[in-house]
């Protein structure tokens, strides 16, 4: 398993600030804007942990999170969204 943490989210301008943070702090990151090319890179180089949008534009970061603790239930994952009703 990579050190790296993978940012997948929509949101070029909080992907950017995500990465800048997380870079200022020592981690190395990857990041991506669809929940089809994160399931890809966590496959291709399982990351040490996820930074998962709920709302992708592909689909659900919920669907995201199944199939990772299906396929890869050591990576954790972290759920982000900037909605205010997640209630689905």
């Amino acid at each position: 398993m990579s050190s790296r943490i993978l940012v997948v989210d929509d949101d070029a301008a909080l992907v950017r600030l995500v990465e800048f943070e997380l870079g200022e702090a020592g981690y190395e990151t990857a990041s991506c804007g669809t929940a089809a090319r994160g399931l890809e890179l966590v496959e291709e180089d399982p990351p040490a942990c996820v930074l998962l949008d709920i709302s992708l534009p592909d689909g659900s970061g919920k669907d995201v999170l199944e199939k990772l603790a299906k396929t890869r239930p050591e990576v954790p994952v972290v759920m982000l969204t900037a909605r205010t009703d997640v209630a689905e």
